[in-house]
């Protein structure tokens, strides 16, 4: 777990849960609802998906969980998609990670920040459950 800081200036919570003794089959990227957050309310589905053999990261949106800004506020959409799309990006960009496949999971609000970032990025390599 660690802080990344966005293009505002705002710390932002990073999660991840990683197999162990054994390569991650695929990244799955965990995008939460309004109000809640990865480092808490998604954790124990980070748990289970790393331990089922996935490389599994997640970010608290600005004004979410850990994360800094006025809990619960999103002063503007496209910047959550696009500090999200900053940090997702940074992960597959790494080396041991640009083969692998990759998933993105979402629940209520971030079900919407998928279709705001398919839209917006048009990611390649990506796949959506």
């Amino acid at each position: 777990m660690e802080y990344i800081t966005n293009s505002r200036g705002m710390k932002l919570f990073t999660c991840r849960w990683l197999p162990q003794n054994t390569p991650p089959k695929a990244l799955i990227f965990l995008c939460h609802g309004y109000a809640v957050e990865c480092s808490i309310t998604m954790r124990e589905t980070g748990i289970r998906l790393a331990k089922a053999g996935y490389a599994v990261y997640g970010m608290d949106y600005e004004g979410h969980g850990k994360s800094s800004g006025l809990q619960g506020y999103i002063p503007n959409f496209d910047d959550l998609v696009g500090d999200c799309s900053t940090y997702f990006m940074s992960v597959c960009e790494k080396h041991e990670n640009k083969k692998k496949l990759r998933f993105l999971l979402g629940e209520s609000m971030g079900e919407q920040w998928l279709f705001f970032y398919i839209g917006r990025s048009q990611p390649i390599g990506m796949e959506l459950f």
